[in-house]
């Protein structure tokens, strides 16, 4: 199998993800997007633009996840 990367690409300074999704989310995800018709991109992208205009406040999201147990200390 060929990399997909270079030694020299940027990809190799970039940092870890903290998260990944399991299995178990990974599926809930796939019948999320199906279910409302979306892909991950417009998703993503939506959060982003939800984000930079201030409809989305992270430290509200965080709070939310900290209070389910489902976001890891930092």
């Amino acid at each position: 199998m060929v990399p997909v990367t270079t030694p020299e690409s940027p990809r190799n300074t970039w940092p870890q993800r903290k998260v990944r999704l399991d299995d178990q989310r990974w599926k809930q995800v796939r019948i999320k997007l199906a279910q409302d018709e979306e892909n991950w991109q417009g998703v993503v992208e939506l959060l982003v633009q939800g984000w930079l205009s201030g409809s989305v406040q992270l430290d509200d999201v965080r709070s939310k996840l900290q209070e389910q147990g489902l976001l890891l200390p930092e």
